[in-house]
């Protein structure tokens, strides 16, 4: 039943005659990202725009979105910066694309121990910051989590995590991938509070529910990475 609403809720969203900008986002909402991004590379040339306008930025925000999926943090930064120019001033676009650019400088910073992930001091599971085509309040409030979680401030970590999921639980089907996200942040916390059965329950509740979204989203691999560690330190408890 779950996955007759989501079809339902997915073909909704498409529509009967989809265009090339609805079905990219919807590939990369499901993790293709090599196909959403052929999608808007041919967006791109077929609109032939300015090079001053709001949907070029918003294209070049997307493929800087799908290069920092594929840990191509240089040329994320680039696309974002592209944005920012090809933005008109003030437009939501264009603080979206500062709101990217300055979570891929981040990701720099940090280097990630794997695709999309970042550590936490030196604990072995990894958190996810959220990137987007829009900034809003959960995207913010997750990573705001992310820096109290590197900074060790846990408890409000938490709090922030538990907000984001708040908001997105109340829209759920839209959110699937952000609350996937989410979960297995508040799943390192609890990693990093050697709360390991907290951690595997959270992380279980990850890839859960980004396979009620696409079961070979590439985010579950890391998911069941960080899965695997929490079995491990409860094994070593045991």
């Amino acid at each position: 039943a779950r996955s007759i609403e989501l079809t339902n809720y997915l073909k909704k969203q498409l529509g009967e005659t989809s265009d090339l900008w609805t079905l990219a986002d919807f590939l990369m909402e499901k993790g293709e990202f090599d196909k959403a991004e052929n999608y808007y590379t041919k967006l791109e040339n077929e609109l032939n725009l300015p090079e001053k306008h709001a949907d070029r930025a918003e294209i070049y925000n997307r493929l800087g979105l799908i290069r920092r999926e594929k840990n191509e943090l240089l040329l994320a930064a680039e696309y974002f910066e592209k944005a920012i120019k090809a933005a008109p001033p003030l437009s939501n676009i264009q603080e979206t694309a500062k709101y990217n650019l300055q979570i891929s400088v981040e990701d720099r910073k940090r280097e990630p121990l794997s695709f999309l992930g970042k550590r936490i001091g030196s604990s072995d599971v990894t958190i996810k910051s959220l990137a987007a085509n829009h900034t809003s309040t959960p995207l913010v409030e997750n990573n705001l989590g992310n820096v109290a979680c590197h900074e060790g401030n846990y408890d409000l970590a938490f709090k922030h995590y538990q907000n984001a999921l708040s908001v997105m639980e109340k829209s759920k089907l839209t959110y699937l991938r952000e609350i996937s996200c989410v979960y297995n942040n508040l799943g390192a916390v609890d990693y990093s509070k050697d709360d390991y059965s907290g951690a595997k329950c959270y992380f279980e509740k990850a890839i859960f529910t980004l396979q009620e979204l696409n079961p070979k989203h590439p985010w579950i691999t890391e998911y069941k990475q960080n899965l695997v560690y929490a079995q491990r330190k409860i094994a070593k408890k045991s």
